[in-house]
């Protein structure tokens, strides 16, 4: 009885120790994507479009054409051109062709409307997301992390990674969300 005791301690403790390293990994990755994203929505160019997309905020009428119009992939309508055309989202479509773990790249506004996206989202308005609110409301420069679920548009395991855009007033400008391909991890 003895040595079956300390067979299972022994054999229990290096058990311990062999799922600490995987854990540790994990954790490792998650926040190398998290200060990744985080450095993203510090460049320049993501920072001066989130700020200077200061506008009132649209009638909700016009919120439901605008997702209306995302929904149809009307790639010629204004507001997607607008959207998909600026120098952000070409920044954004570069990222996500070099670093394929980057599936998407979505920024918007304090209002939650989308003003870039580095491919065509299903909607304009994200005010309503989790990933949007999380980003708005937490401590500046937290970042929210999503649990790993299937990505439709994606077409894969990923995770979601919003951060707020940092503004000079304090406030965030917006957030910035990265659909991240777990893959790798």
């Amino acid at each position: 009885g003895r040595g079956r005791t300390q067979l299972r301690d022994g054999c229990g403790g290096r058990l311990g120790q062999r799922a600490e390293q995987p854990a540790a990994a994990i954790d490792a990755y998650v926040y190398r994507r998290i200060v990744d994203v985080s450095l993203l929505a510090r460049v320049p160019a993501v920072r001066a479009i989130a700020a200077g997309s200061v506008r009132p905020a649209t009638p909700a009428p016009q919120l439901a054409e605008f997702d209306r119009l995302f929904a149809a992939i009307d790639l010629k309508a204004p507001i997607v051109t607008q959207v998909l055309g600026n120098a952000a989202s070409r920044y954004f479509t570069d990222i996500t062709r070099q670093d394929p773990i980057y599936r998407e790249l979505l920024l918007t506004d304090r209002e939650g409307r989308l003003i870039a996206a580095s491919n065509l989202t299903s909607d304009y308005n994200q005010a309503d997301e989790d990933w949007w609110r999380g980003g708005m409301t937490e401590t500046p420069g937290q970042a929210t992390v999503s649990d790993v679920r299937w990505d439709d548009s994606a077409r894969t395991y990923a995770m979601e990674i919003a951060v707020p855009v940092p503004a000079d007033d304090g406030r965030p400008a917006g957030v910035l969300k990265a659909v991240a391909d777990i893959r790798e991890m």
